[in-house]
């Protein structure tokens, strides 16, 4: 059963773990601090996950929200990015899915102001357009120019 109740109080977001404890929420669940929101995620992958990169689902659902970095073509389900704390494999940790964050571009893709963004190969961020060959949806737009292979600021909206 996952929480939706605003009352409860959980781990904060910075929050990662090997083991769910008693005050760990259930994959699954979502959360907003501070006007975020947030989906509580198992690394299945055998690589961690950082701060500024995306994942997908694992397609194993071994423990529901199974994610992974690993995306070589750019066409996985994305379900959030990382913000806080990198998520190390075989860890829980949260994700965000609608807010203010840090983003990773890939090494070829460059964004000015307003563009939308979309996810590339293995957790990094892309160019969204018709004709950039990612056919994901977009899940956001940049709030200023990103160069090549760089960071920036960014919304995401994933639902």
């Amino acid at each position: 059963m996952s929480y939706n109740d605003q009352t409860v109080v959980f781990s904060g977001k910075s929050s990662v773990t090997s083991a769910l404890g008693a005050n760990d929420p259930q994959v699954g669940t979502r959360k907003t601090f501070d006007g975020e929101d947030y989906l509580w995620i198992y690394n299945e992958g055998s690589a961690s996950i950082p701060v500024t990169y995306a994942c997908s689902l694992n397609g194993s659902g071994v423990v529901g929200y199974s994610c992974n970095i690993s995306n070589p073509t750019g066409t996985a389900q994305f379900v959030g990015m990382v913000k806080h704390t990198a998520i190390p494999t075989l860890n829980y940790g949260w994700l965000l899915t609608r807010g203010f964050a840090t983003v990773e571009l890939g090494p070829s893709d460059s964004m000015v102001t307003g563009q939308l963004l979309g996810v590339g190969v293995n957790g990094q961020f892309a160019f969204k357009s018709g004709s950039t060959g990612f056919p994901s949806r977009d899940v956001g737009h940049v709030l200023a120019t990103i160069a090549s292979g760089a960071s920036g600021a960014a919304y995401i909206s994933i639902y």
